[in-house]
């Protein structure tokens, strides 16, 4: 069964889904401290992670694959969200600056279309930040998570298929060493076990961080034939 919206907002919603957050959000923050006046796209279920950066003034949408469903994002305001066909941004050419992309590369079926989109739509300073589960960890092996649904990644994979779609990793992170128990031990301690996972237990993170950015010498990437748009608007 495929892991759609309402399976995120449920996770998201627990105790467990919040501590495993907090982490993800944390990695995301050291890697990406400040994006005040960019063009930020978030990539399959972004929207926890780009509530942070949210404000009236910040240019900041989100697209997510039509068969996995959506919610109304922002609660408040105008709608930022819109469901795409997957492999297909509805975006014109470098009009982005930076993408986050979580909760989407592992689900796809169409993984280079999927990042020779990214590639076009993204300017030439531009970066793309994924993140994925850790095809060693404990997450990618239970499915009660999202990080244990479709196709996770090592850090050697996933910075192996950046190089093979025109993009060039600048830098890398791990994330999430806690397991993904219930125990509000375990939970509570979810920071300082991501400290110490990072100096001596790297392999076994529950997700992977590759920043990359774009290839611009390279070639011109695969093009749609047909206009790319998206299939619904919600709150529009």
């Amino acid at each position: 069964m495929a892991y759609d919206v309402a399976n995120f907002c449920e996770f998201y919603s627990t105790p467990l889904g919040q501590a495993a957050g907090h982490q993800i959000q944390a990695c995301i923050l050291d890697m990406w401290p400040d994006l005040s006046g960019q063009h930020v796209l978030g990539l399959g279920y972004a929207l926890p992670y780009l509530d942070f950066y949210l404000t009236p003034a910040e240019h900041i949408v989100a697209l997510m694959p039509a068969q996995r469903g959506v919610v109304l994002w922002p609660e408040a305001g105008p709608s930022r969200i819109a469901l795409i066909e997957e492999g297909s941004l509805p975006l014109p050419d470098q009009s982005i600056d930076r993408i986050l992309m979580i909760h989407t590369l592992e689900h796809t079926g169409q993984p280079r279309q999927l990042l020779r989109e990214a590639w076009r739509v993204l300017n030439g300073q531009g970066r793309l930040l994924i993140i994925v589960p850790n095809r060693r960890s404990m997450w990618a092996h239970l499915d009660s998570t999202p990080f244990g649904h479709g196709q996770p990644y090592t850090m050697t994979q996933l910075t192996t298929l950046l190089k093979s779609n025109l993009f060039t990793p600048v830098s890398t992170k791990r994330a999430l060493y806690m397991a993904p128990s219930q125990s509000r031990l375990m939970m509570a301690s979810a920071p300082f076990l991501d400290k110490i996972g990072n100096q001596v237990l790297q392999k076994f993170s529950g997700i992977v961080c590759v920043e990359a950015m774009k290839q611009v010498y390279a070639g011109t990437p695969m093009r749609v034939r047909k206009q790319a748009r998206s299939t619904s608007l919600v709150g529009v």
